[in-house]
């Protein structure tokens, strides 16, 4: 394995005189309770924000990518993202391929399960990190996988509406993903 890209030294600043918590790439956070997040309306406005926040996220990881000259393998990738969500609070995150698919799976706490509020949150957030470190736009889906946490599937529009077809076809989620390693029509 190798070195640890993400770094957890300084990746919050806690300023008590000024009233501020900002993360390392200068963000003002809030704290705030897992479930008043759960409570937010989902809708165009937030989604958008989470990208944004995402591509911010991601864009660090570039920027290192950058500096030492290297590509965004998966080893770099699952650490520099699952130590991000970590120290925001907003999960466990590992990365998966399936054949030819990028697979996350997100454990949001003890339980095991994420609430779907923060499920669609993330998608969005995923969709603008993965499209900060490459040149290609992602669209993420969020899957259901009983007792095993919540999965994402990463992908092109069309990938996306293959898996999103079959699964509403009555697929499993991880089925549904492997088909596109076998080239299945929907």
């Amino acid at each position: 394995m190798t070195d640890s890209v993400f770094d957890a030294a300084g990746f919050l600043t806690f300023d008590l005189a000024a009233g501020e918590l900002r993360s390392r790439e200068n963000e003002r956070l809030v704290v705030i309770p897992a479930e008043t997040l759960d409570a937010l309306p989902v809708g165009q406005a937030l989604e958008q924000t989470w990208r944004r926040w995402g591509r911010l996220h991601g864009a660090s990881l570039a920027a290192h990518l950058r500096k030492v000259g290297g590509r965004p393998g998966i080893e770099v990738l699952a650490d520099h993202l699952g130590g991000s969500l970590a120290a925001l609070g907003l999960g466990k995150i590992s990365v998966e391929i399936r054949g030819d698919a990028l697979v996350f799976r997100l454990t949001e706490n003890k339980s095991g399960r994420a609430s779907p509020a923060s499920r669609d949150l993330l998608s969005c957030f995923l969709g603008g990190y993965l499209e900060a470190i490459g040149p290609d736009r992602f669209e993420v889906l969020p899957l259901d996988e009983q007792g095993r946490g919540a999965l994402f599937f990463a992908g092109c529009t069309e990938a996306v509406g293959k898996v999103r077809g079959w699964v509403e076809q009555g697929a499993g989620a991880l089925e549904a993903v492997e088909r596109l390693s076998k080239g299945q029509a929907i």
